[in-house]
């Protein structure tokens, strides 16, 4: 088994932003039998949702996901899996808002096999999206007058300024 780990999103995050993150599992060899993903999440996330699934079994609990997909054994009825090289056994999508800041904080996920046949290779059997640095929003301003000429804001007189947000 192998898994893989993205976020959408790639950028710094600060609070109130939602990231999408995606588990890619795959097997190479024979049907993995009985996967189990799990999934801790830093206490600096909250509001854990689940996107698509794709057939896994899921939970949230506090800020741990945990996933379980039974694969039918080789030949049952309706099996559309087969011995292979990197066979996905479907991404699983889910969504997480930033609620404070953090230095680097990565989240690793880890897919185990509880029955037959054995993981060949359990180096690879975690994956993080990298780690994002959790920031406080900032705003930057810039003030530059546009006109009109001659400069009627001076000697005392007042002037508005309109201020405009953009992302």
């Amino acid at each position: 088994m192998k898994l893989g780990k993205t976020r959408v999103l790639e950028r710094l995050l600060v609070i109130d932003d939602t990231a999408t993150f995606t588990l890619s599992p795959t097997y190479s060899g024979s049907d993995p039998g009985k996967m189990t993903i799990t999934d801790t999440f830093p206490a600096n996330y909250i509001d854990i949702m689940l996107g698509d699934t794709n057939g896994w079994a899921c939970t949230i609990t506090h800020q741990t996901l945990t996933r379980t997909k039974k694969m039918p054994p080789a030949g049952a009825d309706g099996d559309k899996t087969s011995a292979g090289d990197n066979i996905s056994v479907g991404d699983i999508a889910y969504t997480a808002t930033v609620s404070s800041i953090w230095n680097h904080s990565p989240n690793q996920a880890e897919i185990v096999n509880t029955n037959d046949p054995t993981d060949q290779n359990d180096s690879n059997n975690t994956a993080n999206e990298g780690g994002a640095d959790l920031q406080m929003p900032r705003i930057d301003f810039k003030a530059a007058k546009l006109g009109p000429s001659p400069n009627l804001g001076g000697g005392g007189k007042s002037i508005w300024i309109s201020v405009k947000r953009t992302k």
